[in-house]
């Protein structure tokens, strides 16, 4: 996964990426106050081995501050975010259901990407 920080005039500020041995991805990306940046997406290179849900937040310059995999064994993605007036994040995406079809999921977390719930 590639985070990139471009000034007003398209010049290159710094580059980051974050990822393992897994298929890396990041879907959707939000500056959060005062400062940083939060990213969802999925990882196979942490969490269960499947594809999960993936947030990352970093510094204001691009460095990372925490990471939480959410999850199931089946496959989940994360594909919005935004961040919620407590400070925490509200993500979409899907998740695998037991029937193998795709199903929207909302994930609610705290302000350090800790589950409250999911649906």
């Amino acid at each position: 996964m590639l985070l990139l920080k471009i000034d007003v005039n398209g010049n290159q500020e710094w580059a980051k990426t974050f990822g393992g041995n897994g298929i890396d991805r990041g879907h959707s990306v939000i500056q959060t106050p005062p400062d940083g940046f939060l990213i969802t997406g999925i990882t196979e290179s942490f969490g269960d081995n499947n594809k999960d849900v993936w947030l990352i937040k970093t510094d204001s310059n691009g460095d990372s501050l925490w990471t939480q995999t959410i999850g199931t064994d089946k496959i989940d993605h994360g594909y919005s975010v935004s961040q919620t007036m407590d400070g925490g994040f509200i993500i979409t995406g899907y998740t695998e259901s037991e029937n193998n079809n795709d199903d929207i999921i909302l994930i609610k977390t705290d302000p350090l990407g800790n589950t409250q719930f999911d649906y």
